[in-house]
């Protein structure tokens, strides 16, 4: 039975209308009966979303992935023996007469085939409008609106150090070696000289049997095989696009469009070809790789099912001097051939292991080896490595790494994709209700996230580690999203001009990045070690008697991805408010938080929705910068405070410089609306149903 008492007290009253906790989940909807009957069916973290996710069924293209729905999905996709068949057009949808350009007043559009290609239609539409469009080769209207973005540079790029107790294996090494040999005692005694021109990969994998992690060199054979795979591909998209040219990515679909590789392709374009590579030898790296396309077909998986491929890679560089010399600045860490493993049993070891690696995957590129995903995502030091790949941007590349019948395209299945995109979230609302609610032990908290390790020494370590890592930087945006908390509006325009205001469209992204920007560090906030034991509820009157300040009064909203997330910022901004005012020079008199979760399964102060009429002058929003760009929350948020005529700043909570941005009060006239009383909607509202609620109290619609 699960912890009803993660719920507040008066969930208690919530009836589930006689539904039993066992047999077919039931279709519920309220947003208050699915998390109470979540919570009672099932108890580990994964169990109790999909429960959720089933009984409210609000899901939206991209509903949130978990274990049991992925082992659905592989199941189906089994069946078929093939991956997301059903998402993938076939030749004669792809080779079909489409427009130019993209057909002129409202359209719907989604991804299909992995996000490169773009299937544009009109719902009911009598003519059967149905077009399909590459995204290297978009229709002008896309391909004109569009932004520079390289793939990030690695830290390897731009500091010289020689790194104590590490050690990194060349590839030819690898290739040489006939895969990963047991790392011996002199392993620390090879040089560890950073070099800038130097492509680094650490790569986190699951130990296939306890004496060795790959005991027959399929990951040896799989990891090189894709790794030169990537590299023949970032060759060819470099010499499509040009060696210094920057990728571009659309405005309107936050895609790259026009000639683009996968996002490790882009990651090597960057910090190995250009540091290396000059369009003379680009062109000899060309005529090198022309007649490689058989053997890099499906990303090089085919290849790696002959155990002679690493040294048919090996035979195939002896006649290529050019594309061997970028070879060899392709630097490997693999556990097992980097550590010293007969000194693994000694602690010292374990926590040089555990000091070093977020040095090492800071350094380049993490690389997921992804064999059996349910089973990776059991070993709590792949959860760490993949906790830390996030903590850089989500700077990890998942490779295929088994011959699974379902990925025989050369990719890994969509649903597995999804999970593990996903599983930073689950990790961070256990790590809350640990910290801040207190509601659980270390290792319960490990249980239900369903982690193991080895030596049961080392699940407080990892643990420990855990909670050093900040809110994930990435957010899944979805119409299932649950609302619960206080989302304030300017008291000027009132409750029933909301549909107006939110019906407005803003390009946020660039007047944020055309305001005036200050620096004010709030970075600390995003990790548990700030948490001060303080319980913050969504709503705080600061009465102006407590300050003698006659500065302009402000209410500052923070929007956070869940409810532990929301009460850890606003208990710091509880400590840091007379810096807030004096960085930004107004008095802040309110502060609200709302919390719209994706996957609602930890414990809930509130649990509940709620409106606020705001009276202040001025609006601080405060958040991740990611939701500035992509949640629509935060888009209503801001816009209702901007067609209220007023002076707003956006604090972006991850980053450390240039966050604090101020925006104008703009020269608008206020729709004029009642101040119609709003209910407090119990269990919170999914996104979706979000103007529909508002409609039904207030009678007025968009």
């Amino acid at each position: 039975m699960a912890q009803i008492s993660s719920l507040p007290d008066w969930m208690a009253d919530v009836d589930l209308d006689g539904h039993e906790i066992t047999g077919d989940i039931p279709i519920l909807r309220d947003a208050a009966r699915c998390l109470k009957y979540s919570r009672a069916r099932a108890h580990d973290y994964d169990n109790i979303a999909f429960v959720f996710g089933s009984a409210h069924r609000q899901g939206g293209p991209v509903p949130f992935a978990t274990v049991p729905s992925a082992k659905v999905a592989h199941a189906i996709a089994l069946e078929r023996n093939q991956d997301d068949v059903s998402a993938t057009p076939d030749q004669h949808r792809l080779l079909a007469h489409r427009a130019l350009d993209l057909p002129d007043g409202r359209f719907r559009y989604e991804f299909l085939a992995s996000d490169d290609l773009l299937r544009v239609y009109i719902p009911d539409d009598p003519a059967g409008t149905d077009w399909i469009y590459s995204l290297s080769a978009p229709p002008e209207s896309i391909a004109r609106d569009f932004t520079a973005r390289d793939a990030g540079l690695n830290l390897s790029s731009s500091i010289s150090a020689n790194l104590p107790k590490v050690a990194w294996l060349r590839l030819p090494e690898i290739l040489e070696g006939a895969g990963f040999v047991r790392g011996g005692p002199t392993i620390f005694e090879r040089s560890a000289t950073v070099l800038n021109d130097a492509f680094y990969v650490f790569v986190s994998h699951r130990w296939r049997t306890t004496d060795h992690p790959d005991p027959d060199g399929l990951q040896a054979r799989l990891l090189c095989c894709q790794l030169f795979a990537t590299l023949v591909e970032a060759i060819r998209i470099a010499k499509l696009r040009g060696l210094k040219e920057p990728r571009r990515f659309s405005t309107l679909l936050g895609r790259p469009i026009g000639p683009h590789g996968s996002e490790l392709a882009e990651r090597m374009i960057v910090n190995l070809l250009r540091p290396n590579a000059t369009t003379a030898l680009l062109d000899q790296l060309v005529t090198e790789c022309a007649d490689l396309s058989d053997f890099v077909r499906l990303g090089g998986t085919a290849a790696a099912k002959s155990e002679a491929a690493l040294s048919e890679i090996t035979h195939l560089l002896s006649t290529r001097p050019t594309l061997m010399s970028l070879v060899e600045r392709i630097y490997v860490w693999y556990d097992f051939s980097c550590i010293p493993q007969a000194a693994l049993e000694r602690p010292d070891v374990i926590d040089s292991a555990l000091e070093s690696l977020v040095g090492l995957q800071l350094l380049g590129c993490t690389v997921v080896m992804l064999d059996d995903p349910f089973d990776y995502l059991t070993r709590a030091w792949c959860t760490l490595e993949i906790g830390n790949a996030d903590l850089f941007g989500g700077n990890y590349h998942l490779l295929t790494g088994s011959h699974r019948a379902t990925a025989s395209r050369g990719s890994n299945e969509h649903h597995f994709i999804m999970l593990m995109e996903d599983r930073v979230h689950l990790i961070w609302r256990g790590l809350l209700d640990t910290i801040v609610f207190r509601s659980q032990s270390t290792e319960e908290c490990m249980r239900r996230l369903g982690l193991e390790v080895t030596k049961p020494t080392d699940l407080v370590k990892i643990f420990d580690r855990l909670c050093l890592l900040p809110a994930p930087s990435k957010i899944h945006v979805d119409r299932s999203e649950l609302l619960t908390g206080t989302i304030p509006y300017p008291a000027l325009i009132g409750v029933t001009s909301l549909f107006e205001v939110w019906g407005r469209s803003i390009d946020m992204q660039n007047w944020i990045a055309d305001a005036e920007a200050y620096d004010l560090d709030f970075t600390g906030a995003t990790t548990i070690r700030s948490w001060d034991n303080a319980s913050r509820p969504s709503w705080r009157d600061y009465p102006s008697f407590e300050s003698s300040d006659r500065s302009p009064n402000c209410h500052l909203a923070i929007i956070a991805s869940c409810e532990g997330e929301a009460i850890l910022w606003a208990a710091e901004v509880a400590r840091r408010k007379t810096e807030i005012e004096a960085a930004t020079g107004k008095r802040v008199t309110s502060v609200s938080w709302v919390a719209t979760d994706i996957v609602p399964v930890g414990t809930l102060a509130e649990a509940r929705l709620s409106f606020a009429p705001i009276f202040a002058d001025v609006w601080i929003v405060l958040s991740l910068s990611t939701r500035f760009e992509q949640c629509g929350t935060t888009n209503r948020i801001v816009r209702a405070a901007i067609a209220g005529g007023h002076e707003m700043y956006v604090l972006m909570i991850d980053q450390q410089k240039e966050n604090l941005k101020r925006i104008p009060a703009k020269a608008v006239k206020p729709p004029k609306g009642q101040a119609t009383d709003l209910p407090i909607f119990a269990g919170g509202v999914f996104s979706a149903d979000l103007p529909g609620v508002i409609e039904s109290v207030t009678g007025y619609g968009s």
